[in-house]
This record gives C-alpha cells, sequence and structure tokens, in this order.
C-alpha cells in the first residue's frame, strides 16, 4: 500500500505503523451534492503507531490523523500528519451506525458499500466541556476492527495512571518521542520536497542555533532538529548528484516613464554590439572551470566519503572549495547546440502606464503587446528561438519570462501573483509583481545515457526560480517608506498553492474541532512566499541614492563629471551613501541579498535639451542607480553573475535600462535517490538525540590546555585540538560563549570549526589560530598582553567542556594613536603595563619611532629613486619593527650597499603611517586641503591639526621633499604623493561626506595653493564677498592685500583676478593656447544667446573663422584705411548734428558711431532722425553689458537656477533674458536681411557681410558665421566707441588745459582752414596722446570678458585649475601708480618725450587671442572724433538761468561694457568762421 510506504517516510525510528484505515471526515458539507468520498480535502489515513524502548522494554502508542495533499510539481499525492492522540487515560474510539440521511443517496453513490460505519475520536485527556470530537466514517468494516483491536492493545500496555494527565510538550518520562510530530518536525517527505526560506538557509548555521553559554543550555533538541535536517539535505543531494547543469539567464530592468518603445531595444535585450553574448559565454566557462568537482557516492560508504560529514559547514566564496574526488566534473550548458543565447529572458518593466485609467481600473494589455513586441523586434533573427512564457502586469509593473522554445518542455508549475503598495496598499503604481516557476534539466546529451535514462521512469529533480519585479517609493527622502513596503512586498507577495484555489478550510476547521494535539495542516496547503525558491532574482525600481552632501560634493553630477578620476573612484565615493546598501547594512531591507559591484553610469535621472549636463543628467536631480538587479540562492545551487550595466544608448525614457547576464548551475538528480538517500541517513543520525540507545553523545578531548606563547603584530600562529566522539551515537558539539552577551572567542582568535557532528569513534581536528592585525592590534595595545581565556566546547543534549587558552601580547608601536607614542617612557615592549605613560605636559613632540625612521633613511640612503616604489623584503621589514617595539639598534651598517635595506625602511614607514589609528590628517580636514589657496589658509589647517601631527607631518613633508629633490627620475615626485596620498589622507568610512578624489590629494601634497584671496565660507566660499556694482574698485582694494594675483571661489568656480597687466601678458597672450576660452555665462551668454556672437563665442573653430574674417577686413591699419574716408564723413555729420542741437550729445555720439559700424559692416547709411538698426544696437549692447556683469546676475554664479519656473519667487531674470534674447535676435537678423535684399537688387554697397556672400556659394554654417561676426562688429565696436567719445567730452570739460593744448597743436600744424584727417594724425603727437589718455582715463571695458582656462597650469608659484575663469581689472592696470605716475590725473604728455608711459592700447583692448578684433578700427575712431571736436568746439561747464555752475563727475555705470553717467555742458564753435567750415560741403 503506498499510504503505508508514505506514512513509514514521516516517521522516526524505530516508531513503527501496526494498522492503518482509510476515513473520510464528516463536515457540514456533506449535505451538498458532492461526493464526499471522492474529496481529497476530506480524506484522511488514521494509523496505529507504536514506539518501543529497548532499554527499560516499554512500548507505547498514538493514533496518528494523516491528511491528503496533491503532490508538488504534478508528482504523486502526499501525507502530512494533522493530528496526534497518545493512546492512554481517556483515549476511546466511538464507534456507530450511519444515520440513513448523512450520506446522499445518488446514483453515483449506489454502488457505495452499504455498511457505512461512523467513529470519532476521543482523547487522552477527555473532551472540553460542550465540545464534540470530529466524526469520520468509513466502508473498510475490518480495517476499523484492527485498528479499534491495536489500539486497545497499546492503552492496556501503557503504564501511565490513572487519571494522568501528560505534558507532551515538556514530558521527558512518557510520551517524549511524540513530541517531534507535535513540533512539524521534518521528515523524509518534508526534507525530499519543500524548499527552504532562504532568508533562514543563507544564514550560517550557528546563527541559526538557540542562544547559549556556559552553564546555559539552550534548546537542545531543536539545534539538534537543525543540525541534522541540514546535514541530512545537504549530504543525501550531494550523493544524488549525477552531474551538473547550467542555465543562462538575461535579467533587465527598465523604467520607461509611461512611454511607448520608440527605439530599438537590441542593446539591452541582446547585449552591446560586438559579441557580448559571445564574451559572456567565454566568461561563464572560466566561472565554471572554478566550480567544485562532483563524485557520486552510494550511501552505504558515506563513512568512508565522508570522514567528518560537517565539513560543508565551513563558509566557501567560489572557487575556493577544494573538492574531495581527484576527477573535476564542470557543468554542462543545459542547450549545447546554442551556447551563445542566454536560455532565458527575464524583463521587469516599472511605469509602464502612467495614465489615471491605469491607476483605478485597466485591463487592456495594449503596451504590454506593444513591449512584447519590442523585445521580439530587438532579438532580430534569433526571435524564432524564443516565446513567451508567462507575463504578469499590475497597473505600471509588468514582468515578462521568455524561455527557448527548446527548452519549454523544462519549465513547468508556473504560478504569478502581483500586489500593490500605492494607494491604501492595492492601488497605485508602486507594488511588485512575481513570477514563480520550476526548471527541470533535460536528458542526458550522450546517447549511452539518453538510452539509459529512457529505460528508467524516475523523475529528475527541479529547481524552483522565482522572479520579482517591484517598484517602490521615491525620493530620497521616503527612505524609510522604501523600506515599509518592501518589507510589506516580502509577507504579502505570496502564490497560491496548486490545491489551494477556491479552497476553504474553515468548515474542515469547524469539524475537527481543533480537539487533540498535532500540526495545523498548513505544511501544504498555505501560500508560498517568494523567498521559498532555490534562487530569487529582484528587479527592483527605486530611489536609492546618495543624500545632500556638501562642499566639493554639493552636486553629485560634478564627481561623475571629473575627468581626471577614474570611474571606479567615482562610483565608490556616491555608493558610500547609497541607500540601498545602507538600508542593506542596518537589516532594514534586501537582506542577504546579493549585488554585483557597480561599474556602470547612475542609470537616472536623465533630461533632454538644455536642462542636460555634459553626461545627459538632469540638472535639477541627483544622479542615482535606481535600477537595480539583486539575487539569493540557496547553497545548494550556484549562481554568478557575468555582467552587470546600463544601456545609455536607449535615451527614450528618463532613466536608461538596466541589465544582468548569470550562470546557474543546478544539480541533476533523481527524487528517488534522492529519497532513498535522506531515508539511509536519517538512519545514521537516529540516535543523535541519545533516544532509544539511552546513550548520549560523549566528547573525549585530548589537550584541554592551548598555550600560543608569544604572539606579536602581523604574525600567525596555529594550534590544533582533537576532538573523538566516544559514544555510541553521532554526537553534536559547538562552541558557546562564556555568557550570553559575550563573543564566542577572542578577537585576537579564530576557530576553524565552530560546530560540527561526530559519528561514533570518530575525531576530528579543530584548528585554533591567533593573527593580529591593525585592527586588532590597536585594541590589544590599550590591553594586559596576558591573553589568557577560556574556549567552552558545548557537546549538544551533554556536558560542557572547558579549553584553556593562552598567549602573551607583544605590544607594538603599530596600530596606535600618535598621541599615545608621544606618551610612551621608552620602547612600546618595555611598558609595565598599558597606560604607564608620560603626562600630557611631558609628551614629546613626535613619536620616536618616526624620526628614527626618517632619520635614517636621511642619513644612509642613496638609491632614493627606488624608495616606497620597488617591493621589500618582508623580513627585514620585521626586523626594522621589531627594533622600533623594543628600542634595538638596527641591525644594517650604515655603509651597507643592499639596496633592498632603504627599501624595507620606506616600506616600514609607510606601513607604520598605514596602521595608525587615526591619520595625519583627519579626515574632516580633507576638504580643507585641497581647497587651501594661500599661505593663511596653510597657517590656518596647521592650526588646526592636533600638535604631533604638526610636527610628524613637517618632518615627514620635509624627508619627502629630500627625497624628490635628490633625484632626476621623470615624474617620481608625482609617483611618491600618489603613494602617500591615500594613507596621509586616508578616508574615513563612517564619515557623512563622500571622499576626496585621489587625484586631489596627490594634487595637494604635489601642486602649489590657488592665489591668495578672502576667506572662504563653508559651502557658500566667497559668495558673500563677490560686489554687485563697480567690481573693479572692489578687485583693486582685493589685490592690495592679497597681491596681483589672487583668487575668488564660488561654489566650486574658481575666479583668479589680475591687478597686474605683467600678469595679464604673460598668462593670457604667451600662455594663449590655454588660456582662450570663455566662460558660459548663463544670463548673457545661454539665456540671451551672446554665446553666437565673437565676445562669447567658445574658443574653438567657429571663434577662428570670425577673426579671419575680421582680419581681413578691419584687423590691420592698412586694411582700415579703406574706411577712413567713411570715418571722416560720418564724424563731419556727427559736428554738424552738435552745432545744431548741441543738449544732445549722447545720442549724437550713439548715432554717429552706429553710422560707420553699420556703413562698414552691413554698407548701410543710417537716418538722420531715430534709426531703427542704431536703436536696436544700442538697446542689445546695454543689455550685454548688464547680462554679463560680474555679480550682476545670482544666476551666472548658481547655473541651475535657469531652470526654476518663471512664476518662481526671484526669477523675474527669466522674463527679462527673454525680452533681451528677442532684441539680441533683431539686431542681428533685420541688418542682415537688408544686406541680402540689397544684394538681390543690385543696389548693396561694398560691406563686410557683402564682401563674403558675393561669392554666391555660402553653406548654411558659412551664413550663421557671417550673420554673428557682423552682429559682433556692429554691437562691439558701437558701443564701445561711444563709451570712449563721450569721455572724451568730460575730459575736455575737467581739464580744458589739455584740451587748448590739442587745439593750439592744431591750429599751428591744420590751421583754420579745413578740419583734421587721418592723414594729419603723424603731425598731431599731442592730439594724438589726448585720445590715448582718454582711453586709458576712462576704462570702456573695466574688467574685460574674462578667459576660461582648460587644463590645469602653474604659474608664478599658484596654481590654477582647469576651468578657472581669469578676470583682467583692466581699470586698475590702467590706473596701477606703479606703472602711470598720477594714474588719477589727466596727463596727455605721459605718453610724449624720451620716456613715454605704458600705452594703454596694449590693455584696454583685452589680451592675447580675446584681444579685440575691432581695436584699430575704435583707435581710428576715437582719433578721428577728438581731433575734429576739439578743433572746431569749446567745451565748458554748463550754467544755469540763475547762475549756478554744474560741477560735473567721473561717474561710472556698472557693466561689462562701462559708461560715464550723463553729465551736462556747454558746447560752441569756435568762431563763426570754424562754424562755416563745419557746415560746408565737401
Amino acid at each position: 500500500m503506498a499510504a503505508i510506504s508514505q506514512l513509514r517516510d514521516l516517521l522516526r525510528p524505530p516508531d513503527d505503523v501496526k494498522f492503518v484505515l482509510e476515513a473520510t471526515l464528516v463536515t457540514s458539507s456533506e449535505s451538498s451534492n458532492s461526493n464526499p468520498t471522492q474529496d481529497t480535502r476530506n480524506r484522511r489515513l488514521l494509523a496505529a503507531v507504536a514506539h518501543k524502548d529497548d532499554w527499560n522494554l516499554t512500548e507505547e502508542g498514538c493514533l496518528l490523523v494523516c491528511k491528503f495533499k496533491p503532490g508538488l510539481n504534478g508528482q504523486a499525492e502526499e501525507l502530512e500528519i494533522q493530528k496526534v492522540f497518545p493512546i492512554y487515560g481517556q483515549f476511546s474510539i466511538v464507534i456507530s451506525q450511519m444515520r440513513r440521511g448523512t450520506v446522499n443517496l445518488q446514483p453515483a453513490l449506489l454502488e457505495q458499500p452499504r455498511s457505512v460505519i461512523t467513529l470519532s475520536v476521543n482523547p487522552a485527556e477527555g473532551l472540553p466541556n460542550d465540545a464534540q470530537a470530529p466524526m469520520l466514517f468509513t466502508y473498510d468494516v475490518q480495517g476499523l476492527k484492527n485498528l479499534v483491536a491495536e489500539c486497545k492493545r497499546l492503552k492496556e500496555a501503557c503504564d501511565v495512571e490513572a487519571n494522568a494527565v501528560v505534558n507532551l510538550a515538556s514530558s521527558t518520562t512518557y510520551f517524549s518521542w511524540v513530541r517531534p510530530y507535535l513540533e512539524k518536525s521534518s521528515t523524509i517527505a518534508s526534507l525530499t520536497t519543500m524548499v527552504q526560506d532562504l532568508r533562514l538557509i543563507n544564514k550560517p548555521l550557528i546563527e541559526r542555533l538557540s542562544p547559549a553559554c556556559a552553564g546555559t543550555t539552550g534548546d537542545d533538541h531543536a539545534d539538534l532538529q537543525l543540525i541534522r535536517d541540514d546535514w541530512v539535505r545537504v549530504n543525501a543531494r550531494r550523493m544524488a548528484t549525477k552531474g551538473r547543469r547550467s542555465l543562462t539567464l538575461r535579467v533587465g530592468t527598465f523604467n520607461v516613464n509611461g512611454k511607448m518603445p520608440s527605439q530599438d531595444l537590441s542593446a539591452w535585450i541582446q547585449g552591446s554590439a560586438g559579441g557580448t553574448a559571445a564574451a559572456s559565454t567565454t566568461k561563464r566557462d572560466s566561472i565554471a572551470t572554478l566550480l567544485p568537482p562532483v563524485k557520486t557516492v552510494s550511501p552505504f560508504s558515506l563513512r568512508e566519503f565522508i570522514p567528518n560529514p560537517f565539513d560543508w559547514v565551513a563558509p566557501k566564496t567560489p572557487g575556493e572549495e577544494k573538492g574531495l574526488e581527484e576527477e573535476e566534473s564542470l557543468p554542462r550548458r543545459v542547450d549545447v547546440s546554442d551556447p551563445d543565447d542566454p536560455d532565458m529572458l527575464v524583463l521587469g518593466f516599472q511605469e509602464l502606464d502612467l495614465s489615471t485609467e491605469a491607476l483605478l481600473y485597466s485591463t487592456r494589455t495594449t503596451r504590454e503587446d506593444a513591449w512584447t513586441l519590442a523585445v521580439f523586434a530587438a532579438l532580430g533573427e534569433k526571435a524564432v528561438k524564443y516565446e513567451k512564457l508567462v507575463s504578469k502586469q499590475l497597473v505600471g509593473m509588468l514582468l515578462i519570462v521568455m524561455v527557448k522554445k527548446s527548452l519549454k518542455s523544462c519549465f513547468g508549475d508556473v504560478r504569478t501573483t502581483a500586489i500593490g503598495a500605492g494607494i491604501l496598499g492595492v492601488m497605485g503604481n508602486k507594488g511588485g509583481t512575481a513570477v514563480r516557476l520550476t526548471f527541470t534539466p533535460p536528458g542526458s546529451s550522450t546517447t549511452a545515457e539518453s538510452e539509459k535514462a529512457s529505460e528508467s521512469s524516475t523523475p529528475l529533480g527541479s529547481t524552483l526560480l522565482t522572479f520579482v519585479n517591484a517598484h517602490l517609493a521615491a525620493f530620497d527622502e521616503m527612505a524609510e517608506k522604501r523600506n515599509a513596503d518592501f518589507q510589506d512586498l516580502s509577507k504579502r507577495l505570496l502564490f497560491e498553492s496548486s490545491n489551494s484555489a477556491g479552497e476553504s478550510e474553515g468548515s474542515e476547521q469547524a469539524a475537527e474541532g481543533g480537539v487533540g494535539s498535532g500540526n495545523d495542516g498548513s505544511m501544504f496547503s498555505r501560500p508560498f512566499s517568494v523567498y521559498e525558491a532555490d534562487v530569487l532574482f529582484w528587479m527592483v525600481r527605486l530611489a536609492f541614492v546618495p543624500p545632500a552632501v556638501t562642499g566639493e560634493y554639493a552636486d553629485d553630477g560634478r564627481i561623475l563629471r571629473d575627468e581626471e578620476r577614474e570611474n571606479a573612484s567615482k562610483f565608490e565615493a556616491l555608493l558610500r551613501f547609497d541607500q540601498l546598501k545602507k538600508a542593506m547594512k542596518e537589516n532594514k531591507a534586501f537582506v542577504d541579498f546579493r549585488e554585483h559591484p557597480i561599474t556602470h553610469m547612475p542609470s537616472y535621472r536623465f533630461s533632454p535639451g538644455l536642462m542636460m549636463d555634459s553626461l545627459g543628467y538632469d540638472l535639477k536631480r541627483k544622479p542615482a542607480w535606481t535600477d537595480r538587479i539583486l539575487s539569493m540562492c540557496s547553497p545548494l545551487c550556484r549562481l554568478d553573475q557575468v555582467s552587470y550595466t546600463s544601456h545609455s544608448e536607449i535615451v527614450m525614457s528618463d532613466h536608461r535600462p538596466v541589465s544582468a547576464e548569470f550562470s546557474l548551475t543546478v544539480d541533476e538528480y533523481d527524487t528517488e535517490s534522492l529519497q532513498f538517500n535522506i531515508r539511509q541517513l536519517f538512519q545514521d543520525m537516529d540516535h543523535l538525540d541519545g533516544d532509544g540507545t539511552h546513550s548520549r553523545g560523549s566528547l573525549k578531548i585530548e589537550d584541554t590546555y592551548v598555550d600560543f606563547e608569544k604572539i606579536s603584530y602581523g604574525s600567525r600562529v596555529e594550534r590544533k585540538v582533537v576532538v573523538t566522539n566516544t559514544s555510541k551515537a553521532p554526537c553534536a558539539f559547538r562552541f558557546v560563549p562564556v555568557q550570553l552577551d559575550n563573543p564566542i572567542h577572542p578577537e585576537w582568535l579564530d576557530i576553524n570549526r565552530m560546530m560540527g557532528v561526530l559519528l561514533p569513534n570518530e575525531s576530528t581536528h579543530i584548528t585554533l589560530t591567533a593573527h593580529v592585525d591593525d585592527e586588532i592590534a590597536a585594541m590589544l595595545n590599550q590591553r594586559s598582553s596576558d591573553l589568557s581565556g577560556t574556549l567552552i566546547l558545548h557537546t549538544v543534549l551533554g556536558k560542557d567542556h572547558f579549553i584553556s587558552v593562552s598567549a602573551e601580547y607583544q605590544y607594538t608601536c603599530f596600530a596606535n594613536k600618535l598621541s599615545r607614542l608621544t606618551r610612551l617612557r621608552g620602547p612600546i615592549r618595555s611598558m609595565e603595563s598599558p597606560h604607564a605613560l608620560l603626562p600630557e605636559n611631558h609628551a614629546m613632540n613626535a613619536p620616536r619611532e618616526i624620526m628614527r625612521v626618517i632619520n635614517w633613511m636621511m642619513s644612509n640612503s642613496t638609491n632614493t629613486e627606488e624608495m616606497f616604489l620597488q617591493p621589500r623584503d618582508d623580513k627585514m621589514v620585521a626586523n626594522i619593527r621589531e627594533c622600533l617595539d623594543t628600542g634595538a639598534e638596527f641591525p644594517y651598517a650604515p655603509d651597507s650597499q643592499d639596496p633592498k635595506i632603504p627599501l624595507a625602511f620606506a616600506t616600514t614607514l609607510l606601513q607604520f603611517l598605514d596602521s595608525l589609528v587615526d591619520p595625519v590628517i583627519p579626515a574632516s580636514l580633507h576638504a580643507q586641503c585641497v581647497e587651501m589657496t594661500n599661505r593663511d589658509e596653510a597657517f590656518e589647517l596647521l592650526d588646526a591639526l592636533p600638535p604631533v601631527s604638526v610636527n610628524v607631518w613637517i618632518s615627514l613633508t620635509a624627508f619627502l621633499h629630500f627625497l624628490c629633490q635628490g633625484t632626476k627620475a621623470e615624474l617620481h615626485a608625482e609617483k611618491i604623493a600618489t603613494v602617500f596620498a591615500p594613507i596621509l589622507l586616508r578616508d574615513d568610512p563612517a564619515s557623512l561626506n563622500p571622499p576626496i578624489s585621489p587625484n586631489r590629494k596627490r594634487k595637494f601634497l604635489l601642486s602649489e595653493p590657488l592665489p591668495p584671496g578672502p576667506r572662504k565660507l563653508p559651502l557658500l566660499e566667497n559668495l558673500l564677498d563677490m560686489p554687485t556694482s563697480h567690481e573693479w574698485f572692489t578687485f583693486a582694494e582685493w589685490g592690495k592685500k592679497y597681491g596681483d594675483i589672487m583668487s575668488v571661489s564660488v561654489f566650486g568656480q574658481h575666479m583668479v583676478i589680475l591687478n597686474s597687466a605683467k600678469h595679464a601678458v604673460e598668462m593670457l597672450e604667451k600662455r594663449s593656447s590655454i588660456y582662450s576660452d570663455r566662460p558660459i555665462m548663463q544670463m548673457g551668454g545661454e539665456m540671451v544667446g551672446w554665446k553666437n556672437t565673437l565676445v562669447l563665442v567658445p574658443y574653438g573653430e567657429r571663434f577662428r573663422n570670425y577673426r579671419k574674417m575680421f582680419h581681413q577686413v578691419i584687423g590691420t591699419p592698412s586694411a582700415m584705411s579703406a574706411y577712413h574716408p567713411i570715418e571722416e564723413i560720418e564724424t563731419k555729420r556727427f559736428l554738424q548734428r552738435i552745432l545744431a542741437q548741441p543738449d544732445d550729445l549722447a545720442a549724437h555720439i550713439r548715432r554717429t558711431a552706429g553710422a560707420i559700424i553699420l556703413r562698414i559692416s552691413h554698407g548701410y547709411t543710417v537716418e538722420e532722425k531715430e534709426d531703427p538698426f542704431v536703436t536696436l544696437a544700442d538697446e542689445a549692447t546695454e543689455q550685454f553689458a548688464l547680462s554679463t556683469a560680474p555679480g550682476g546676475f545670482l544666476v551666472n554664479l548658481i547655473p541651475p537656477l535657469q531652470y526654476v519656473p518663471s512664476w518662481f519667487p526671484g526669477a523675474g531674470f527669466k522674463k527679462t533674458a527673454a525680452e533681451w534674447a528677442k532684441t539680441l535676435s533683431e539686431m542681428a537678423d533685420e541688418p542682415y536681411q537688408y544686406v541680402k535684399r540689397q544684394m538681390a537688387y543690385g543696389s548693396a554697397e561694398p560691406s563686410f557681410i557683402s564682401r563674403f556672400l558675393e561669392s554666391g556659394d555660402v553653406s548654411p554654417e558659412e551664413e550663421f558665421d557671417i550673420k554673428w561676426s557682423a552682429a559682433s562688429l556692429y554691437s562691439g565696436g558701437a558701443d564701445t566707441t561711444v563709451s570712449a567719445i563721450y569721455a572724451l567730452f568730460l575730459a575736455a570739460l575737467l581739464h580744458p588745459d589739455a584740451a587748448n593744448k590739442a587745439r593750439e597743436e592744431m591750429d599751428r600744424v591744420i590751421g583754420m582752414e579745413r578740419l583734421p584727417t587721418f592723414a594729419d594724425r603723424e603731425k598731431l603727437p599731442y592730439t594724438n596722446a589726448l585720445a590715448l589718455e582718454v582711453l586709458r582715463w576712462h576704462c570702456v571695458t573695466p574688467t574685460g570678458v574674462p578667459h576660461r582656462v582648460t587644463e590645469d597650469n602653474v604659474y608664478n608659484g599658484y596654481f590654477i585649475p582647469k576651468g578657472a575663469l581669469i578676470i583682467p581689472n583692466i581699470w586698475y592696470m590702467a590706473h596701477d601708480p606703479n606703472v602711470y605716475k598720477d594714474p588719477f590725473a589727466f596727463n596727455p604728455e605721459r605718453f610724449l618725450g624720451s620716456a613715454p608711459e605704458q600705452d594703454p592700447r596694449d590693455i584696454c583692448f583685452g589680451f592675447g587671442r580675446r584681444i579685440c578684433p575691432g581695436r584699430v578700427l575704435a583707435d581710428a575712431s576715437l582719433f578721428i572724433s577728438c581731433a575734429m571736436t576739439l578743433a572746431v568746439f569749446d567745451i565748458t561747464k554748463h550754467e544755469s538761468a540763475d547762475g549756478i555752475v554744474d560741477e560735473p563727475k567721473q561717474e561710472q555705470t556698472t557693466g561689462t561694457i562701462s559708461h560715464l553717467k550723463p553729465f551736462k555742458c556747454n558746447i560752441v564753435p569756435r568762431s563763426q568762421k570754424v562754424a562755416a567750415l563745419i557746415n560746408a560741403e565737401d
């Protein structure tokens, strides 16, 4: 009878089944039309079980009520013990004839036997008041008689006193053998079929045992069951395994942000181009070679095969386990014919549908179908190999499983589930979907094995795979909500068992009434957790991102954009604050999950257009690794991850898809062999608890005293303890602590085999290893050198054994604090106690150990080029360390020529510094170190360091400087800095700030500081110091305090300010190849659009095209001479306008400047009244000055402000930018279109534009350059000239003597008969000098336009970092008292004579390759305006009608282009003759 065989698998030896009876439970539903005998839910098996005790020759019995359950994975039905009735006391079976109406007499039932007997079981302790025993009925009258007779015999054999009640949970006298059946003990059936919870079995077995300590045992019975079950399960599986198969999976996750597929997904589905699949196969094959070998073993050879059956307990890493067999067996691919492509594709999608309809209710599969189709399309020609096995969608979460068609038959028992975590926990787009399935390896690939397999119907064992696709709460501040959602999903994501759908247990439970002692019957009927699997994959979209950080890393994207930092360093810096890692570490979520090291860029958040940075990330959000793939694997399988990457080429969403490839190695075994092995191993472990033999396990320890003698830093000492099982039964042991809250062993000692099982007369070696590393030495240096202690070896269900260990610790100067070393009275080894230190006020300046090593190397090292860079002799290092600890002399002669000796000293110094408890420079000061810019800040840093650190720092850096100066090896200093930087500036893993990049640490040791400047505030740096108006005055004051080269920084943007023309020439001209770029000015350049003009166009091809065109037209005096007639004509018209309307001076100047530029650039003659083009130019250039002024707009300092909404408070600049952008666009386009129309009509005058358009063959790119270069000439030339000429009138008004000298010169040289021309310039030195003085006296561009350095540079002892802005303070250069005598006086004579002062044209037009290309034109315009104006007009102070004289002042406006504030003056012709000359026609 199959039922008896199954029942025996549930029993523990020596329990025996005497009689069984099949019966049916009578429930309240029996009045229905169903046939109760055919309902498996009501079928029961009653069994009389006897237990004989061979020791005291007693016999006890119980009645087991077992329930039939459908088998897992399509296997035969199984039994479970539902209730246990010990047979004693009031136990009885009540029999009666079934009432006529009890059974429904349908035709199908008439064939049943007519004799129907009911029975009920009364428990030994009697029925509670008003309780009724559950009723069953049976047709097997003879079987019932046998059962009742056996129960009667067992009751008579029982010697429990009458009216006694046995407490089965605690009794050790009666029925103790029943307890395992009450406690749901493991059985052969459960060990064969039941999958364990991954969260449990992945914990070391020692951690799963009950708490215990010396003298206080834990739950030894439960511990024994755990030990036995794990031992049996692992070894039975190992013995049943015939081989191994390798299944490959490609798992992907993609948050599609509500988008439909619009791109090729092949990079995600198949991997990157270039044969990723093949490469993955190669990697998988290489991994396979590391797998441990397997050998088929008979269960009868167990003792020979496993000398110690508990070897598997010791944790092993992949590739570390040593095979017990000599021949290796590699796993075979599941699909040998197609090894390059994955066997399974598992894809998780999030935010598939963001519509309101989907959030509430939707059953449409439109989006699922679209994405499924896109996946097949991405497979290309390989699509024919695959088919969709199953999918599950919940709102925006979709999980698709695809398998190769050739392997579809290998997958079965497919189940799905889904649960929401959104609104009310059931709705919204947060939650999870899951798929559960089994994989059974296909038949053997060899012919012989195939034939053998075909002859046997034994089913192969299956591996259970579970896949979860989850979407958790967003935003980094919702970390706790995410953790709670994860825990909720872990509880509520359940798969219904195959027999539980639609099944109600309520009536059954009511019928059985809970009478008697036993299980609750839920072992097989309950739902399955997602963790009850052999392998679990979890694809999740979450917002686990680095929290807000300060200082250098306030912008996480900045770390990613750091081109000088390796990706591994970038990721390490950011992942230190990854909330997923933190949650795992704090046991709040994804505990014991594994994730492959992240080596790809963050997958979120990307943004199109202007809102992204250079890497494509959204400037408003922090980049984050939000799309993750994690896994858990049973110890019975092996899961190797081959790849883990994101796919930046798929850009349809704000996320990037992530994929991972896995190789899953599973055992190839048959279930019958497994069951047979389990049965045999159960028998081997039968008396592990001593029952039946009455022989408890007894251990003998050969030597209970272990002496390690002296242990020292960096050494390992091993001792072995032999343990023997001297009893006749298997024995389990474990180490326990002395007290519950103590560790099992001291930190300096490791125990190899913390627990184990020994068969009778078997021995094993337990290895004790003493070791001292930095962390342990740091603790032992503070304690007594006597390390004596006791280890407790507990025999489970037996006594404790005490093993005494002793060791004498040798104190070391390594792994101490610098402050402690300075308080040592002598060598550390001579200390009487760890607390025998000098008082703090008598401490030494620096540790003697460091000074000894440094002094020896400075005095005796000859081969300095290899020190710190070449391998060392470890024995020599140990000798040097011993001398430092003991104070002994170094055993190396000063004149020794052995090159290994200095290398050993160098290594000792490095190891010493690296072992310090605290680094020389604390982690809290690292940011201050790399931001240090001047001498004052250096002293501030030293003040912040502990005194001992200062002394060590000075001594060490002096030695390193000496070392680097003594060698000519290339890049030697850089190499030394690379070695020392991570040691002297060691990171603190517990710090809340990201670590400084290794490159910046190295530069701190190497490079000169930044130029000095005002002290920086945390985070804001110099933001509050930046002037908002007339910045050149502030820069000049800073220059007096900090020098001609000084610097400030705002939010990481360095600005170097030059207050000396000498430095400007050296940097901006002589190093122009790296100092000629322009900054990105958010307001003027990006938002308004001035980046298209020459002044702000980035250094590159377009910039060179612009300058080339300028140079051809107006770049030289000879080229400019062609336009002198235009200058003279328009300036004469300017005189005429002043003569007619002298009060409109500013308007006349603007019209004239615009007229000259427009004639040259566009061949356009301005109108006498309000000219639209001139008006546009005036407006645009005024806006340029305001939009580019340093400190003028906060958005220039904080670029992300450009993305704030227009309605946001303080965002009025966005409206201003939009208006100014429109003005600039019109200024560039309208005059350009005018020229094109004139050229089309054939009436265009020669001009800058017509010259380059007349060829007719102009590309759109060339046309763009022509239009905007002309606009640059038009806008730049007009406004700067206006400012200079207006200053001429104020200079003539305030300094009439200088103006009169110019008039006298012109009267003498030219006379009064004509106006001056360019031909007269060489004859008018004073007039020319006056024009130069005007240029110097009033700087049109006081700070110029900033340059940007394109690579790191060192100038004049200062480090100029890449990306720094270089701002020349032209105003101060033109008023530098070291260059110009009495700089604030207006004195044209300074440019005359034999020793003229510096020509201001060398300063005022800029520097290097960014010098103003229209400087020749500007110079000409200023000279001709100066000469003609002073030749014909007298300029005097304005006097009001009441006789009050207006006293004008030299007051400038703020802006890149600075104008004088309006003033009043009287402008009158010098004579009537002159007036006539002005109006005379040419």
